[in-house]
This record gives C-alpha cells, structure tokens and sequence, in this order.
C-alpha cells in the first residue's frame, strides 16, 4: 500500500522499471518526482529479470518480449504496464489481462510524424520526431520548387505556408 502524507510527499514510493536505458531523460524525469526508478544498463532479458523484483510498475521500452518469466519475477506487488510505443505486439497482453494488469500505451501519437519518414535508424532518441501536422512551415521563394514543395506538404495537413515573394500566390494558400 502507498501512502501519501498530507503536504503531498511520499512515505513510501512505488518502484517503477524503466527497461531501456536509452529512453529520454525527460521520462526519468517525471517519473522520478513520484516514484523511485530501477534501470537497466543493458537492454538484455538477463538484466530486466535481476532487476524487475518487487517492482510496482514497469515501463517497457524494449524490443524484447515481455513475457510470463518477466511478470513472475516481478512479483505479485506489480499493479501496471506501460510502454512508449503505439503498439504492443511486444507485450503478453493475455497473460497482463489474466493478472488483472493494465497496460498503457500511446496510440496516434506519432502516425502523421512517423508517416513521413523514408528511412528508419534506430538511435538513442528512438520514437520521438517532430510532427509538423498543424504547424507554419516557412519557404523561401514560391517558385516552382517552392510550389512543389507546399504541394507536398499539404498532405501532411500543414497549418500554414509563410513564404517570402512579391506578391501573394493562391499555391501558398492551405
């Protein structure tokens, strides 16, 4: 049982699992102001099942399965499951519901960005990118290439063109 003193601080705080260690610290940092972190070092099923013991949430951002020996060596204490990705195909979701585990996860967050890329590189900030959905893209120019480009754009529902010229073009137009 946690339980919270009156002025809003933790007298005893739940452990949460983060199982990657290259997730952003902007996560370490949040969950820090509530729960007490266990990391990994290396992103191993050796690893995860020495450090998972006794943890009240884990917060999966692996590429490995997490699985019914994961969930066992957790412990019986483990009340949820989260994870960064939209899907989780990753995840024993049967043997979650068996338990009475939910599972969080992040749908649509990132369809219009990932939609764009042309080539995927896994890297240390993996799963975070820049949606430009709703935003003002700035073109130099509303030439031909500058009207190709916003021909373009427009399908990834760009809020607004600003671009430089001598006179206003219906092509710049949304």
């Amino acid at each position: 049982q946690l339980e919270w003193s009156p002025n809003g601080v933790e007298t005893n705080r739940p452990k949460v699992l983060i199982s990657n260690p290259t997730v952003p610290q902007i996560a370490y940092d949040l969950l820090e102001r509530f729960c007490e972190i266990v990391q990994v070092e290396n992103d191993n099923k050796e690893e995860v099942l020495s450090k998972v013991k006794g943890v009240h949430g884990i917060y999966w951002a692996s590429h490995l399965r997490l699985d019914k020996d994961i969930l066992d060596a957790a412990g019986d204490q483990l009340k949820t499951v989260s994870t960064m990705s939209s899907g989780y195909n990753h995840i024993d979701v049967q043997e979650l519901k068996r338990r009475g585990i939910p599972l969080g996860n992040t749908p649509f967050v990132l369809d219009n960005a990932v939609a764009g890329i042309d080539q995927w590189k896994p890297h240390n900030r993996w799963l975070l990118g820049q949606d430009i959905a709703g935003s003002t893209v700035g073109i130099i120019g509303l030439g031909g290439i500058g009207q190709a480009i916003v021909k373009r754009l427009k399908g990834f529902n760009v809020g607004q063109f600003l671009y430089t010229g001598h006179r206003e073009k219906d092509e710049g137009r949304n």
